[in-house]
């Protein structure tokens, strides 16, 4: 509940109200969305967000320093790495920037994207192939979800 309440009230929020982003606003590299009036809400919900991250980078670093394995090392390395562009992006683009009244471009989609890039690659570079390997990439997968969630 800890991980997908907080997100389930903000998305409901966010549709129903202004009260974490006003309506579009016109920018002259094209539009983008503003604070409201009170903040408190959007600091709430950038603050959970950013909490989120930093959470699911602990675990990718305790992961570095438990395995033994050279390659999986390598490989969460390069999903770490995934997950810190967007991070620090979204950070200065989405928190700070905007609370400090500094306007920039949303560069969190394109930051994203570029992390997402590299967390595939770190995936499929280790030569996986066939059915039987995804298949115990997904199950592996899943049974993290489901003990990394299961403390919360």
């Amino acid at each position: 509940f800890l991980i997908y309440g907080p997100a389930i009230i903000f998305i409901v929020v966010d549709v129903e109200t202004t009260l974490l982003l006003t309506d579009p606003i016109k920018a002259e590299w094209g539009w983008m969305f503003g604070i409201p009036e009170n903040p408190i809400t959007y600091g709430i919900s950038s603050t959970w967000a950013m909490c989120t991250v930093i959470f699911s980078l602990i675990i990718c670093i305790e992961y570095i320093f438990n395995t033994k394995q050279t390659y999986k090392k390598k490989q969460v390395k390069l999903a770490t790495l995934g997950l810190i562009i967007p991070a620090a992006v979204g950070f200065h683009t989405e928190y700070l920037f905007p609370i400090m009244n500094i306007k920039v471009p949303e560069l969190v989609v394109p930051s994203l994207t570029v992390g997402l890039i590299i967390i595939w690659y770190s995936i499929w570079s280790r030569n996986i192939s066939g059915k039987k390997h995804r298949y115990n990439i997904v199950k592996q997968e899943i049974d993290a979800l489901i003990k990394n969630t299961t403390f919360i």
